[in-house]
């Protein structure tokens, strides 16, 4: 008490037996907090009168000043002096009501530090409302031109078992043949994101010569893993389902892809499509086959979780930890089957289509992206990586979007990602 409220009391404080007390005619105080309740407490004057009263019964005077203590025992009631100069200062009002304030801001503060640690709503909630995920790229000249020189129909819709089932298709206008299909699963962390944040480069990709579709899904921790991937091949079907709908597709030509974690799960989609093993192992089958998948574009994810075991950075080990909750759905997420599955460096085989990666060098994943270049070179996949070393100088997660601050390495990813497909047979 005193390391926290050093100020004296204004009484001296005394607590003695009950009984005693009453017999004298006094009036008690019931000490609730530093003693039984059968013991009382007198203040002041009655202190003085109290002593006098029990002259013959044992308890212990001690002088100013001594600290609150347990000073001796009176019967079987513990005796608690408190003792002061009997004119000690009190704690002005405004004081108190500044230390309320603060302690109370402390307890919240505690509060949302145990929450922010057990569970992944905060984070989850930070990145929602960031711009750098949520956000949609200012559209470059180039950009602009081809999304005048383009049709995009929004917000169709596709069957689903899960929410925000949705998609956009983006194609040249007036086109009078099937184009090849690039279908893209948009990044954000497994819990942020939308369709809308590759519009404009997609309206520049099919300029080129493709019908591009750019699809929403159920965002984690609303849904659980594999949830999404389901979701990839939900759309598929309907897609190749509801073909004499969608003249300008090509679904003997489809190339997939994506970024940051939309990145990792549709090369795990992939996997699955190629690799039994895996699918058996999900529990899920396949629903497109590798004859139809031409090429793979993978920008800037993730592809083996174990490269985050050991991370010097603790920010990261938070980041990664927490995200997995949202997206496995517990905190054990690490121990689950699931673990191993969404590293897709274990499963990739010759079937593989042809893949093109890339990523930057700082806050991203270069380290996956070298490996899964490495594994595909391994199984004979035709490959192609664009990986900034450090020595480049700064690229950020994400550049092959960003046009503003990395004009020339994101238009460096993208002429390369044409000619990548370009050289392709069929």
């Amino acid at each position: 008490m005193p390391a926290l409220f050093p100020f004296k009391p204004i009484v001296t404080v005394i607590a003695v037996p009950l009984q005693p007390f009453r017999r004298q005619g006094l009036r008690p105080l019931t000490l609730a907090r530093q003693a039984v309740v059968r013991c009382a407490v007198f203040t002041g004057k009655a202190a003085a009168g109290s002593m006098r009263a029990l002259k013959n019964h044992p308890f212990t005077i001690a002088q100013p000043p001594v600290k609150y203590r347990q000073a001796s025992t009176a019967g079987d009631c513990p005796v608690f002096m408190a003792y002061g100069s009997g004119k000690g200062s009190t704690m002005p009002k405004a004081l108190k009501v500044i230390l309320y304030v603060l302690l109370g801001l402390v307890v919240l503060l505690a509060g949302f530090l145990a929450y922010a640690l057990l569970s992944p709503e905060p984070l989850v909630f930070y990145l929602r409302h960031t711009p750098a995920m949520n956000g949609v790229p200012e559209a470059t000249e180039a950009q602009a031109e081809a999304l005048a020189a383009t049709t995009v129909e929004s917000d169709l819709a596709y069957p689903s078992q899960y929410q925000n089932a949705t998609f956009d298709l983006i194609y040249p206008q007036d086109t009078e043949q099937a184009l090849p299909v690039v279908i893209w699963m948009h990044g954000g962390a497994f819990v942020a994101g939308s369709k809308e944040s590759i519009t404009a480069w997609g309206a520049q990709l099919a300029q080129q010569g493709y019908a591009v579709i750019a699809f929403n899904y159920e965002l984690a921790p609303e849904a659980h893993y594999p949830a999404q991937i389901q979701q990839i091949g939900e759309l598929v079907t309907y897609l190749q389902q509801h073909a004499a709908d969608y003249p300008m597709l090509d679904l003997q030509r489809i190339i997939l892809g994506g970024d940051s974690a939309g990145a990792q799960m549709m090369a795990q989609y992939i996997a699955l499509q190629t690799n039994p093993e895996l699918a058996q192992a999900m529990n899920i089958s396949a629903t497109v086959s590798p004859e139809q998948l031409k090429a793979a574009l993978l920008y800037c994810g993730p592809y083996n979780l174990s490269l985050f075991e050991n991370s010097d950075s603790w920010i990261m080990r938070y980041f990664i930890n927490h995200l997995g909750m949202a997206y496995f759905g517990t905190r054990s997420w690490t121990k689950l089957p699931a673990y191993e599955q969404v590293s897709v460096v274990n499963y990739v085989t010759s079937a593989y289509p042809p893949t093109y990666i890339t990523d930057g060098n700082s806050y991203s994943f270069p380290e996956h992206g070298e490996q899964l270049y490495e594994k595909l070179q391994a199984a004979g996949v035709t490959s192609k990586a664009l990986i900034y070393p450090a020595s480049y100088g700064t690229v950020t997660h994400e550049y092959q979007f960003d046009f503003k601050n990395y004009p020339e390495e994101a238009q460096t990813c993208f002429d390369q990602t044409v000619a990548f497909l370009q050289q392709l047979p069929g």
